[in-house]
């Protein structure tokens, strides 16, 4: 019975994908995977850029092309790893999990289904793997317990340095090249505003390595060094030490939020949009909202991209990578495990990316005579005014990286892009000192149980000492003693990296 359920399945999704435009009653049947009712739990995390909402176009079209009824669980953002993990030890799980981080510390214990076994009614799929050769790393001793979140059209960009320009402009200084440069152009803008704090951080203290340690020479826990061709720990590094200090004394000069270690991103966002904050380090695109916020009280107010200071000799940052790698993973004893594969190559098909991206031709966007696609100018016109544009589309019909698109294509984007915005995006793709980030290795079961706690280990360590050294607490020298605590657990995570990788 499965091996006649499956090789229909194929079928179908074979012949789905050479059917680029036909009607809509004949697309709901070319992609049918079951004509009995079926219901898939599912789920995901929720934003609140994004909130997931319910009943929304996009999961009515699953529904009508697929056969499929989705229920969905959005859980907030900022309980779900909790939620989820709770989920997977309890062997509680959904049918489909998007979001899961956390592959590699479960995989040995059997709750996540093994793809490997159905790529072959997931044509969709498989022609990705096999279009993009490095996803064989997400592997786990020949076993695959992940889809990645993947990138059909999206813009080059990472994290970069936003400015005030207008404040910068008030200092009369020359654009830092430095990331010393760079301190002295804050303190020159908060001693014109001693009542701002210049520097903003969001989602608790680790995100300020995840956002700086790289530009400073270093990397966040273990990552692959392009100038030793190898996996290094960067709180191990001088160079890491080196940051440390430059927050300390962020934090002792009031440069630094002093909320910086529990400031959420709604936070965040409301600082930067307010003028609390003039400096972030982190996902540029945000200063698009963050601008429109602050020309209703201020038009001369408005945040600009500033290249990335250097460090010593070192100037550099890294490309976000233009697939997300988003882990959504499928329960091993799921009722339905050929119809959730099924779905989950639906949306990878050319409709279901459409789908969950773009929404409805006619309704939402149109197509254009070469090809591309546009958003509607009634859809435009009812989420121009919005604080983000973008969002609030997607929110609208359920799609995007935030509601269930899993290929996505960013370039709905460019309705609500303006010509600044525009230049923008050319100047971050054209930077030549972004570095583009490397896939992790793939790892045995063994080395991922290894892993998972020698990790879990290290950044108990760490979580605990940061903040006391960034707010003066301890003097940064003292870290050294928070590297000899560390060191034996983070030498192992490298040499099981290095090892993987050579493999």
């Amino acid at each position: 019975m499965k091996k006649t359920l499956a090789l229909a399945l194929a079928l179908l999704l074979v012949a789905a994908m050479s059917i680029p435009a036909i009607a809509e009653e004949e697309l709901t049947d070319a992609y049918k995977l079951t004509d009995e009712p079926v219901t898939i739990t599912l789920v995901r995390s929720d934003n609140s850029n994004q909130p997931m909402l319910a009943d929304t176009l996009v999961e009515q079209y699953i529904e009508k092309y697929t056969g499929v009824n989705l229920e969905i669980e959005a859980v907030a953002g900022s309980d779900f790893t909790t939620k989820t993990e709770i989920m997977i030890a309890s062997d509680n799980m959904p049918d489909i999990m998007y979001d899961c981080y956390y592959v590699d510390t479960y995989a040995s214990t059997g709750i996540f289904l093994n793809f490997a076994d159905y790529l072959d009614i997931m044509p969709n799929i498989s022609a990705l793997f096999e279009q993009y050769p490095d996803l064989k790393n997400l592997y786990i001793d020949g076993a695959l317990y992940e889809i990645p979140v993947l990138g059909y059209e999206v813009y080059r960009m990472g994290r970069s340095a936003m400015i005030r320009q207008d404040l910068f402009e008030e200092t009369g200084m020359a654009a830092p090249t430095t990331w010393d440069e760079l301190y002295d152009v804050l303190l020159a803008i908060k001693e014109n505003h001693p009542d701002m704090y210049p520097i903003a951080n969001r989602n608790n203290t680790a995100n300020l390595f995840t956002c700086y340690a790289y530009p400073f020479g270093t990397g966040d826990g273990v990552y692959y060094e392009p100038t030793k061709g190898e996996y290094v720990y960067g709180q191990m590094s001088e160079e890491f030490l080196t940051l440390l200090q430059w927050l300390a004394n962020a934090y002792a000069d009031g440069l630094l939020d002093p909320d910086y270690a529990v400031c959420t991103s709604t936070q965040w966002q409301e600082r930067l949009a307010s003028g609390a904050n003039c400096f972030f380090f982190d996902n540029p695109s945000f200063a698009v909202n963050f601008n429109a916020a602050l020309a209703v009280d201020n038009p001369e107010a408005q945040f600009a991209p500033m290249e990335t200071p250097a460090q010593g000799e070192t100037r550099r940052s890294q490309y976000y990578n233009k697939h997300d790698l988003g882990a959504t993973v499928v329960y091993a004893d799921t009722e339905y495990p050929e119809i959730v594969c099924g779905l989950l190559d639906f949306l990878y098909s050319d409709i279901g990316r459409d789908l969950t991206n773009w929404g409805l031709e006619g309704q939402q966007y149109e197509v254009l005579e070469d090809g591309s696609k546009a958003l509607l100018p009634e859809v435009i016109a009812e989420f121009a005014e919005a604080s983000d544009p973008i969002r609030a589309f997607y929110g609208s019909i359920g799609g995007g990286k935030l509601g269930l698109a899993r290929y996505i294509d960013e370039y709905a984007n460019d309705a609500f892009m303006d010509e600044m915005t525009a230049s923008w995006y050319e100047m971050w793709g054209s930077w030549e000192f972004m570095d583009e980030p490397v896939i992790d290795p793939s790892f045995t079961a063994d080395e991922s149980e290894e892993l998972a706690e020698l990790k879990t280990n290290v950044d108990t360590v760490l979580t605990a000492a940061y903040d006391a050294f960034i707010m003066g607490e301890r003097p940064v020298e003292e870290f050294t003693e928070v590297q000899a605590e560390i060191a034996d657990d983070c030498a192992r995570i490298c040499e099981i990296y290095n090892t993987a990788a050579n493999r």
